[in-house]
């Protein structure tokens, strides 16, 4: 039996000689996988399909593994990202946060949407902004809506992952600029590398997962 989905490649790897493999969050049934047969032919009709940041309409038709794409059809290819590194590896870190965090298989229809407005944004604007507001949004989506309007000392409560004003024993004091950060449009790169070095260390907190896009990103 056939379906239909829109959805957002968000990783691709080889299979056998000439197939891929391809990670999509999809609106209609949440992070799934894809097969792509032949694409890595020369002439293959999908090989423009089956890339990073390219958002289409899939036909497939289900195996146990996998579903197999029959058909597809473009409906936006986010290049101007695609051709900027720097945006690139921004976007990144949403996808790794998508696919590290959300259950295979389940439908987040609020979050693809997010995501899909975030990539619009990125190309368009600050991808730093982006990228923050995309993570706050995220959490608060899960139920983690985090104190960004607190004044005074700021610490990181290394129990909830949250902000707060409490000085106690195991909380981590917050550099104020750090934290007036996550609430401020147009931050530079310097800026930027502290709020998610900050932001990383809380989705570990409350998700117990060490995103590689962050780390990979902080060691540039």
């Amino acid at each position: 039996m056939e379906q239909k989905i829109k959805g957002i490649i968000i990783s691709t790897s080889d299979y056998g000689e000439s197939d891929k493999l391809a990670l999509c969050f999809s609106y209609e049934l949440g992070i799934i996988h894809l097969k792509f047969r032949g694409v890595k032919k020369e002439k293959a009709k999908f090989k423009a399909v089956c890339q990073p940041f390219v958002f289409a309409e899939f036909v497939l038709s289900s195996h146990k593994d996998y579903s197999v794409v029959t058909s597809c059809d473009i409906i936006e290819n986010f290049s101007n990202i695609t051709l900027d590194l720097e945006k690139s590896n921004c976007a990144f870190i949403i996808f790794d946060i998508i696919k590290s965090i959300i259950y295979k298989n389940n439908p987040e229809e609020n979050l693809f949407i997010l995501t899909l407005k975030t990539l619009k944004s990125i190309e368009q604007s600050n991808q730093y902004d982006c990228v923050v507001l995309f993570i706050l949004n995220f959490l608060n989506m899960q139920g983690v809506g985090l104190n960004v309007d607190l004044n005074g000392v700021i610490y990181l409560d290394l129990t909830t992952g949250n902000f707060t004003n409490d000085s106690s024993s195991g909380n981590v004091l917050i550099e104020k600029e750090v934290y007036k950060n996550l609430s401020k449009l147009n931050l530079t790169k310097d800026e930027f590398l502290e709020v998610i070095k900050l932001l990383g260390n809380i989705i570990y907190i409350k998700f117990d997962v060490v995103l590689k896009s962050i780390k990979c990103y902080l060691s540039m």
